[in-house]
């Protein structure tokens, strides 16, 4: 997994560590791995019910315990998968919306209240890969999984609320959603806002990254599909972030892209004055705590571009 992370780093320096053919295959390669994993998984699970009989608490512990590192295939797939859809979307999209997406999808098909741990990284593993599709997936990928997604998401955050990483990634999802919908045709609009209430109330600001990633989600809802100044003004009150400072970073950033893009809700007469104070209130938080790692040298760049417009 480190060096399919250190991807990420050549893209960034856009230079091309492997070929469309290559990822392809590679998405092909690890079809095989899950597929062979979960057979196995299932035979075993199958000779388990008449063999435990016979086994004692050390022998049965050692064989849950196998079973967990059979799992986390999946969990190494679904990674491996995003770094894909990063860094080389157009060429593998299709591959592994034929491949990939129907193995993961089938995992989220019930949700339960009631799962052993093992459940539940299992439907963590899917519900991850479908926010990676949406996310970073070609127009076609994106379509593919966001016509039936949001209501799926909204179900998990309604059952699974108390599971940060599930609420976390959902909510994130959601946003995802606002985001690349064209303006008026995300129909869960409201249900989205209410859900964004009830995450944050069950994970409050500054107890785990949950609520950053809610207030992400906001965020996308009001630069790209309400025209509530109320909403915008309850989003810019939340910032800055300080909880997750990976998101903080991407949610700065597009928060100061929308205000050099003149976004018609941020510069409306009832939000302007709290975009400006938000926006400071970013720039003198990093410079006073750098430690909090709440910018990006592009968010500070893109700070320096938007200072015109916020004199």
């Amino acid at each position: 997994m480190k060096c399919i992370k250190q991807f990420e780093v050549f893209h960034l320096q856009n230079q091309s560590f492997m070929s469309d053919q290559h990822g392809q295959e590679l998405v092909q390669f690890l079809k095989k791995v899950v597929t062979t994993v979960q057979k196995d998984k299932e035979a075993r699970l199958e000779q388990f019910e008449t063999a435990k009989k016979k086994m004692n608490e050390e022998d049965i512990e050692y064989f849950h315990e196998d079973l967990e590192k059979m799992d986390r295939c999946w969990n190494y797939a679904m990674d491996i998968n995003g770094v894909l859809l990063k860094t080389m979307s157009a060429g593998v999209s299709s591959t592994i919306q034929s491949e990939l997406l129907p193995l993961y999808g089938a995992k989220l098909l019930t949700v339960k209240a009631d799962q052993t741990p093992a459940e539940e990284q299992e439907q963590l593993d899917g519900l991850c890969f479908l926010v990676d599709c949406m996310e970073f997936g070609s127009d076609e990928l994106f379509q593919a999984t966001s016509a039936q997604a949001g209501d799926k998401l909204l179900e998990f955050i309604d059952v699974k609320l108390s599971n940060q990483a599930m609420s976390q990634t959902c909510i994130f999802g959601l946003g995802v959603l606002a985001a690349r919908l064209p303006r008026g045709q995300f129909s869960l609009v409201d249900k989205t806002l209410i859900a964004i209430d009830a995450v944050v109330k069950q994970h409050p600001a500054g107890t785990s990254n949950v609520a950053d990633n809610a207030m992400s989600a906001l965020g996308k809802l009001v630069y790209f599909q309400v025209e509530s100044a109320d909403v915008a003004n309850k989003f810019l009150a939340s910032l800055p972030l300080k909880t997750d400072n990976e998101e903080a970073q991407a949610v700065h950033y597009l928060f100061f892209d929308q205000i050099s893009q003149k976004n018609a809700l941020l510069m409306h007469a009832d939000v302007a004055a709290q975009t400006k104070t938000a926006a400071l209130a970013i720039a003198e938080l990093d410079t006073k705590e750098p430690k909090l790692e709440i910018l990006s040298d592009k968010g500070r760049a893109k700070f320096q571009e938007i200072q015109g417009l916020l004199a």
